[in-house]
C-alpha cells in the first residue's frame, strides 16, 4: 500500500512538473511578442535583444553545469550548425 501510494505521488510530481514547464514555456513565448512590442518604444532593439538572452542564458547555467559534459568535437559541431543557421 505505501509503495503503491509513493509510486502515485511520483507519478503527479512528475505530470505536475511537465504542466507547469508547458505554463512557463506559454507564457515566456507570449509575453516576449508583447514585451518587445513596448520595449521598442524605448530602448534598441539590439540592447532588448542583449538582456533577453542573457537572462535565458542565465536561466539555463545549471542546466548545462549539471548536465552531460560533451566531448570538443560534439561543442564544434553545434557551433557549426549554429553558425549556419
Amino acid at each position: 500500500m505505501a509503495q503503491s501510494l509513493a509510486n502515485g505521488r511520483k507519478a503527479w510530481l512528475a505530470v505536475a512538473t511537465v504542466v507547469a514547464l508547458d505554463a512557463a514555456l506559454v507564457l515566456s513565448w507570449s509575453a516576449g511578442f508583447v514585451g518587445i512590442r513596448f520595449a521598442i518604444d524605448h530602448a534598441p532593439i539590439f540592447l532588448i535583444l542583449l538582456w533577453r538572452s542573457l537572462v535565458s542564458g542565465l536561466l539555463l547555467l545549471p542546466v548545462v553545469l549539471l548536465g552531460p559534459r560533451l566531448r570538443g568535437r560534439d561543442v564544434l559541431l553545434q557551433m557549426a550548425f549554429g553558425a549556419l543557421a
